[in-house]
């Protein structure tokens, strides 16, 4: 049975899509049956990080029943298979929050897991979004704007029936400045499951269309990544050739 883990913040700029793909990277890295797909049907962004805006068919298109699912599957050069969100006008006006919920209908059985970047949006948008989940990652940056957006959508979580794993802790400049990671783990009632540091290596990928796992796959924020698939799935950290 298709398990549906979501990834969602509660504000833009936190780099939840980043976490989203690497995360579904190293899965696959670790031997995990995973998909990638891109659920915010507005402001859609994994087209844009592993260059599937070249690509027709979308997840759009599926729960417009214009196409099956599988002709919207695109396999990367990293080795990962994912469904892009269309990123058109188009697509985005003639769209409604509850069609999410017709993607089950689709994905069942296609893999393990697959890995669901969510919306950044009103509270409509993201209920519909968690109707879907069986488990979800919150993802925020270590100050206390993020962490009150965070807060927001883990409120609206919890009405729903789903499996809340916890927080990761993205873009770190370990500095002054920034919430530690006990404060954060208390003021969300959360574990932290991982702590990613800010890295110029992440623009690097997105500039050449690649999950930093895969582009480069020894800097330190590769290996945050990876030790965040080993945790959720249960298994003792190993570095990870490739």
């Amino acid at each position: 049975m298709t398990k549906y883990i979501g990834v969602l913040s509660g504000k833009g700029g936190v780099g939840k899509t980043t976490v989203a793909i690497n995360l579904t990277t190293a899965l696959s890295l670790l031997g995990r049956d995973v998909i990638l797909c891109d659920a915010d049907l507005t402001k859609a962004n994994v087209s844009l990080h592993l260059g599937a805006h070249r690509f027709k068919t979308t997840l759009h298109e599926v729960l417009w029943q214009q196409a099956t699912i599988q002709s919207a599957i695109y396999y990367h050069q990293s080795g990962i298979r994912f469904i892009p969100g269309g990123i058109s006008s188009y697509h985005a006006k003639n769209t409604n929050p509850e069609m999410i919920k017709g993607l089950k209908s689709h994905g069942d059985g296609l893999a393990e897991a697959i890995i669901l970047d969510g919306p950044v949006s009103d509270a409509k948008t993201v209920n519909a979004f968690l109707s879907l989940l069986d488990e979800l990652i919150l993802v925020t940056t270590p100050d206390l704007p993020a962490l009150t957006d965070t807060l927001r959508v883990l409120h609206l979580a919890e009405q729903h029936k789903i499996t809340i794993l916890g927080v990761v802790i993205n873009r770190i400049h370990f500095n002054e400045f920034e919430l530690e990671k006990d404060n954060i783990q208390a003021m969300l009632g959360l574990p932290v499951l991982g702590e990613i540091p800010e890295h110029v290596s992440v623009r690097a990928a997105l500039k050449n269309e690649k999950p930093l796992v895969s582009h480069d796959p020894s800097c330190e924020v590769s290996k945050a990544f990876k030790k965040l698939a080993s945790l959720i799935i249960g298994e003792e950290y190993h570095a990870i050739v490739k």
